[in-house]
């Protein structure tokens, strides 16, 4: 598990480094033939534009300049280099490291640094 002060640190190094990050909204669309679940990763590419060690929040700006802001007040994180995925369409050399942040209401929302980004 990773704290949410090392979450912050996470988010203040992408803010300063302008990384652009995945922000994907992780939703159940099915069962397996082994009763697990099946997810589906789903979201733009944006900017951590801010973030709010109060109240716990992040500002994140997409591609055509729409601000949204994600709570993240009751989650816990981890974080994984490309080693260790969250998600199930991985393709290592397009990332390179992953924050997950599960909320009480089972809401995951992963913020993946990408590797390049042609916006």
């Amino acid at each position: 598990m990773t704290s949410w002060d090392d979450a912050l640190l996470i988010f203040k190094s992408w803010i300063e480094k302008s990384a652009h990050i995945a922000y994907l909204t992780v939703i159940p669309v099915g069962v397996d033939e082994d009763g697990e679940t099946i997810d589906m990763a789903q979201g733009p590419t944006c900017l951590i534009k801010e973030v709010s060690p109060y109240r716990k929040t992040v500002l994140c700006e997409d591609a055509s300049g729409r601000s949204f802001e994600a709570d993240l007040a009751d989650a816990t994180f981890e974080y994984s280099d490309t080693r260790y995925s969250p998600l199930l369409t991985h393709i290592p050399e397009m990332w390179v490291c992953f924050l997950e942040a599960s909320l009480p209401d089972g809401t995951v929302t992963v913020f993946a640094e990408l590797a390049k980004c042609d916006q």
